[in-house]
This record gives structure tokens, sequence and C-alpha cells, in this order.
């Protein structure tokens, strides 16, 4: 008796952690979305940065500030 319950103990532990490895790749594929859309905005960033730096050189250079 005491090894079928231990048996069916180990079994119900397996089908727990087999469901949790099933949603592995969901979260994992999520994680990845959010990592390129890190990267999308990061490069964003970089090209809002490097106009304003044109804006910012072409304001001085035309004497906006005069």
């Amino acid at each position: 008796n005491n090894t079928n319950a231990n048996i069916s103990d180990l079994n119900d532990n397996i089908y727990k952690k087999n469901q949790e490895l099933a949603t592995c790749e969901d979260h994992k594929n999520r994680c990845n979305k959010v990592e390129q859309d890190i990267v999308y905005k990061e490069t964003e960033i970089n090209n809002l940065e490097k106009i304003i730096q044109n804006e910012k050189y072409t304001f001085k250079k035309n004497l906006c500030n005069q």
C-alpha cells in the first residue's frame, strides 16, 4: 500500500512538473518579445536623439537664439 501511495504521489508530481514545463515555451516567447521590444525602443530613442542633436545644431547655426 505504501509503495502504491508513493508511486501515485510520484506520478502526480511528474504530471504537475510536465504541466509547468508545458508553459515554459510560451513564457520564453513572451520574454523574447519583450526583449525585441526593448531593442526596438532603444533604436527609436537613439534615432530621436540624433534628430534632436541635428535640430539643436540647426538652431545654433541659424542663430535662432539671438
